[in-house]
């Protein structure tokens, strides 16, 4: 399709030519960049579409099972020529709520046929639903375990040092002899015990 030039000349001037327009008729042929588009609730969206037909065809949206969209406050359409066959045809929805996701159909009809494109719209989650949610303050509990564990491990170091202390044998000074506890009894025996502090003695005093 377009304009050709036909010129004629023979070696003696002038030379002639004439334009012809050529236009071919043909059905629409129609295509959308996005099959599939999404957007929140209580928005506005923008779905397109491009049919390429001659002669000029009638381009137009339906919603649902079928029935032709209005232009009015909600629906708005807007058709750019971008070639004498090619066009760009667009729906804009405002103020989304839920009917108005689903299926929505732009077609392209002219004198020798029509074509049918469809693009879906689907309801996205908001914005908001994904904000950040401050962190919680940490549980009364938690700060009583902490508490409780830290007095746990307080008390097993002192009652380690207690028995560190009641092991340990002490010098009677009078005769110079150790004496031996309950506590050492208990885990040696009264001999065992006594024998036990004679060597720790003997060893001191092989030293000196």
């Amino acid at each position: 399709m377009g304009a050709y030039m036909c010129i004629a000349k023979n070696g003696v001037p002038p030379a002639v030519s004439k334009n012809i327009q050529l236009d071919v008729n043909f059905q629409p042929q129609i295509s959308s960049e996005q099959q599939i588009v999404g957007a929140p609730a209580m928005t506005a969206i923008n779905i397109t579409c491009t049919a390429e037909a001659s002669p000029k065809p009638i381009n137009y949206w339906t919603f649902g099972t079928g029935e032709m969209i209005v232009p009015n406050e909600k629906f708005q359409m807007q058709e750019d020529n971008e070639s004498p066959y090619r066009f760009r045809i667009t729906l804009t929805i405002k103020n989304l709520v839920k009917s108005d996701f689903g299926r929505f159909k732009c077609i392209s009809k002219n004198s020798i046929g029509q074509a049918e494109e469809f693009i879906e719209v689907h309801e996205m989650p908001s914005v908001s639903t994904y904000r950040n949610l401050p962190p919680e303050p940490e549980s009364q509990v938690t700060q009583d375990e902490d508490y409780f564990r830290a007095y746990d491990h307080h008390k097993e170091a002192k009652d380690w040092e207690y028995e560190h202390i009641q092991s340990t044998p002490t010098l009677h000074k009078p005769n110079n002899e150790y004496v031996v506890n309950d506590h050492q009894k208990s885990f040696f025996g009264s001999s065992g015990a006594k024998i036990f502090v004679n060597q720790i003695l003997s060893s001191l005093m092989s030293l000196l």
